[in-house]
This record gives C-alpha cells, sequence and structure tokens, in this order.
C-alpha cells in the first residue's frame, strides 16, 4: 500500500495529536468552505442516475441536509455527529465511524453503484489515513462515484512549508502532485485532480478536488470505430489545416461541406485529401455554387450523413473548433468509447472562446499557442452544445435547435462534458472581414429575421476585437487543474 510519509517529502513533519475539529462550534462565522463541493456531487448526482449522496465527515451536517437528494447518509463521530442527531434529524441517516480506526465491515459493504460519495477535507485530520483509504477504495470499486478534498500544501503554505500545518486540527497536508500519486498507489486513480475553491470570502483556487468514477475508468476498452467529424466551413484557409489533422490525430474520421469557399480553404481541403485518403471525404455543398449560405440546409445535410453512419460517433462541429477528451491521455476516438461502455450516448461540450489579446497577425498552424488565452461561453447557446452522438437507427434533429443539440428520443447524457476550443476570431483583420464582409451578407434573410440566428455578433465593435490578456484565461502549463472542474461539470463561477 503505502509507506507512513503517504507520499510527502521525506522531511516532512507532521502533527502527532490533532485537535478535534468541533465543526458544529464553528459553523455560524459566515463563510462556506469548499463551496463547489457539494453543488458538484448534486450535479453528479443526478447527471449519473445515483440515488444516494454519502457524506464521510459530514462535520455539521449542514451541507449535506441542504443537498438535493433522494437518500443522504452522513458519516462522523463525537460532538459533530450529535450535532447532526440532534438539529437535524431524520433528515439524513446518520452513522457514527471514527474515521483514524477500523472501519466496521458492514459499512464498507454499504455503498455501492448507487452511492455519491463526498469526502471533504477530512483526510488531513487523521494520525493515520489508511483506514480512510480503504473506505473510499471499496466504494469505488463497488461502484459508487468518489469526490473528494484537501487543502494544496503549496498554495496554501508556500513552496517551503514542511509541516507541522499551522491549524492545530490539521496533521499533513499534500501538495496536488503528492496527493494524486498517493490517491493512484492505493488504488484511487483520479479521473480529474485539480483545484476547487477554498471558500466563498477569498474566491481562491487553493483546494485540491479529485473525482473517481469507476464507470468510465474501471475498465478501459479501445475505440472499436473511428468517429465522424461532419465539419462545415466557408472561407477558413488559415486554420483548416491544423483543425483536419487534429480530427485525423484523434482517431477520428472527417466529412467536411465547403459552402463554397471564395479563399483558398477548398484547394487547402483537396490537398489534405490526398494525404489522409480514405479518412477524409470532400463535398461542396449545395451541388451548385452559391454566394448565400443556409445553415438550415448544412444542418440537414449533416443529419443526412450522419444518419448513414448507423453504429458510429458523430460529431457536428465548424473548421474553427479545435475537440478534445477531458480524460488524460486519451484521444477523442477512445474516450468516446469508454462513454458508450458506461451506457451513455450523447455528449456535451463547455465552450473555450479564445481570444486575440493584440493586433499580431494570426500564427497559422498553432491555433493554441498564439490564440492562448481564453474566456467560457458566455452566450446561451454557449451552454448548449450536444454535439456528439452514437449515431442509432433514428435520424437525429439538429435543426430545430439551430445545430446546438442533436436531439433523438432515446439520448442519454454523458453527465462529464468533454472541450470545445473555439477560435472565432483570430485578428482584428480576420474579426472584420468575417463579421462585417462575409457573415451579415451571406446567410438567408429568414434565419436572420424570422429564425433570429447569426446575432451573436451585433454587439461587436472593431476596438472590441482585442481582448484585454488581464481578463482571460491562459493555456499554459497547469490550465487544466485550475479550469478542468469547470470544464467537466460545466460549473459556472
Amino acid at each position: 500500500m503505502i509507506d507512513g510519509h503517504f507520499f510527502l517529502p521525506a522531511d516532512y513533519v507532521s502533527r502527532h495529536e490533532p485537535e478535534y475539529y468541533d465543526d458544529a462550534a464553528s459553523h455560524n462565522i459566515g463563510v462556506l468552505f469548499q463551496p463547489e463541493i457539494m453543488p458538484i456531487a448534486e450535479l453528479l448526482l443526478a447527471g449519473t442516475g445515483r440515488k444516494r449522496l454519502v457524506d464521510i465527515g459530514t462535520g455539521n451536517g449542514t451541507k449535506l441536509v441542504g443537498a438535493a437528494a433522494q437518500e443522504k447518509l452522513g458519516i462522523d463521530f463525537g460532538s459533530n455527529l450529535d450535532y447532526c442527531i440532534t438539529h437535524h434529524g431524520n433528515a439524513a441517516e446518520w452513522r457514527a465511524c471514527d474515521l483514524g480506526g477500523v472501519i466496521p465491515q458492514d459499512l464498507l459493504e454499504a455503498i455501492g453503484p448507487d452511492d455519491v460519495v463526498v469526502c471533504s477535507d477530512v483526510i488531513e485530520h487523521l494520525p493515520d489515513p489508511s483506514s480512510l483509504l480503504h473506505l473510499l477504495r471499496a466504494a469505488y470499486e463497488a461502484g459508487a462515484l468518489v469526490i473528494t478534498s484537501t487543502p494544496e500544501r503549496v498554495l496554501v503554505r508556500g513552496a517551503d512549508h514542511l509541516g507541522p500545518p499551522p491549524n492545530a486540527a490539521h496533521v499533513r497536508e499534500w501538495s496536488l502532485s503528492e496527493y494524486r500519486a498517493m490517491l493512484s498507489a492505493v488504488g484511487l486513480p483520479p479521473l480529474f485532480a485539480g483545484l476547487t475553491l477554498n471558500n466563498d470570502r477569498d474566491d481562491l483556487l487553493r483546494t485540491i478536488v479529485s473525482l473517481h468514477e469507476p464507470r468510465l475508468q474501471s475498465r478501459f476498452v479501445p475505440a472499436t470505430s473511428r468517429p465522424l467529424a461532419i465539419i462545415s466551413t466557408f472561407n477558413e484557409a488559415d486554420i483548416i489545416d491544423e483543425v483536419i489533422e487534429r480530427w485525423l490525430h484523434q482517431g477520428c474520421d472527417v466529412h467536411v461541406l465547403d459552402n463554397w469557399s471564395t479563399d483558398e480553404t477548398w484547394a487547402r481541403l483537396e490537398r489534405l485529401a490526398d494525404k489522409f485518403g480514405a479518412h477524409m471525404v470532400l463535398e461542396r455543398f449545395p451541388a451548385v455554387e452559391t454566394t448565400r449560405g443556409s445553415w438550415v440546409d448544412i444542418l440537414t445535410r449533416k443529419e443526412e450523413i450522419a444518419f448513414c453512419h448507423k453504429g458510429r460517433w458523430i460529431l457536428h462541429s465548424d473548421a474553427d473548433e479545435i475537440r478534445a477528451a477531458p480524460f488524460k491521455s486519451l484521444t477523442l476516438a477512445d474516450a468516446l468509447q469508454q462513454v458508450q461502455e458506461a451506457g451513455w450516448n450523447r455528449v456535451d461540450f463547455t465552450v473555450l472562446n479564445h481570444r486575440p489579446v493584440n493586433n499580431q497577425r494570426y500564427l497559422s498552424g498553432h491555433s493554441l499557442g498564439a490564440l492562448s488565452h481564453f474566456e467560457f461561453g458566455t452566450k446561451p447557446g454557449h451552454f448548449l452544445q450536444k454535439k456528439a452522438w452514437l449515431q442509432g437507427s433514428e435520424r437525429v434533429h439538429l435543426t430545430s435547435s439551430g445545430g446546438h443539440e442533436a436531439g433523438f428520443s432515446t439520448a442519454r447524457d454523458c453527465p462529464y462534458k468533454f472541450v470545445l476550443h473555439h477560435f472565432p476570431l483570430r485578428s482584428q483583420e480576420h474579426g472584420r472581414r468575417k463579421i462585417l464582409r462575409e457573415r451579415y451578407p451571406r446567410w438567408t434573410e429568414k434565419e436572420f429575421n424570422e429564425l433570429g440566428w447569426h446575432h451573436h455578433y451585433d454587439d461587436m465593435q472593431d476596438h472590441e476585437m482585442i481582448w484585454n490578456a488581464g481578463e482571460l484565461a491562459e493555456f499554459k502549463d497547469g490550465w487544466w487543474e485550475m479550469h478542468g472542474l469547470q470544464i467537466i461539470t460545466g460549473l459556472r463561477r
């Protein structure tokens, strides 16, 4: 298992006799600690169809009692549990257990696949967390979704801090890399390990959060077929090579609908088709050259193409998007296979809009580097991106939602969102051309006026096509640990 250092530095000094943390005595201080943990648990409880919320180390029980769950179980001991029983009564089931001692066998066996287990800021209080880790591993192996959190030592104390923690109730504290390594070593590999808010007052990402989902992690099944990305293009010559090559490297095939581009897009697509052969299909759409575009017609054609590929994952995409799986080291093809094995057949995406922060020319072929600053989607359409689905015998509907949702009667949504890197405006010059000279004159009057589509750039003025870097997040080392929780869960901060 693990030695007495628990993956901490060899010269780290732990506290031998921590104070008992009386959560009942401190619940009225006006600060909510780990404010995102319980909302995430609620979100995933509903999204995965599980029934019971199990709060290990429930403290005063207030968060558990206030959570939306069909069934609730709170586990603690001492004055904390006494407070729960006295003040919350039958609002939840309460179970006494000293998590630093031997875990009763019946408790180990009581947690199963219908449970979401939360263990928030508990492990740092235990002189020997081995029993708690055993309980969490048993829950995970039994099929429960497990969520843990603990303070991030380096961010909270500084890189030179080697214990013991200033908090007298804490025995030891981990860095993110140390904590991730320990969890993996005891049989709890994280689906995600990153950062969450420490409290709702300071708004600082200084707490580690880990998600463990056995439905996606217990058994790896490589992709049995190549997903098909159906991509629509119009004048995307500066980005199309990179986008197509990324799709192919992600284990996908592509079918491109070019809406009669007037730049070099078509010539570039032909060269790519020669390079990738059977993995790429090109189509001019519509068949007769036109100077106007109909999004309804394009979406209808995408529905037709998808319907010809029953049993295959389909991704409806645009030529200024790069998609990625939220599970480390997996291609899109393998990640979608895991989703399918878990019983889900439709995937939602979290939109990251990458923005130019200066007036430099866009460096073609290096989108994530050239446009490394991004913001989360803010418009209503950004929050509905159900654009990947396992094609069944029923034709999906894209037109009714303007392409934001693949609609079909048997849809079962994966509760873990994938990543959509969006590069809509790649420089000030590109933005002016796309919005003022190409976009508005091209789409049909019906879509503009009757359907109300294509208006999301109406408020965009020339001077707004350069963003303030200080107001954006940045795609750099450590970005996933900082922002991955929002991406996977769709959580809004």
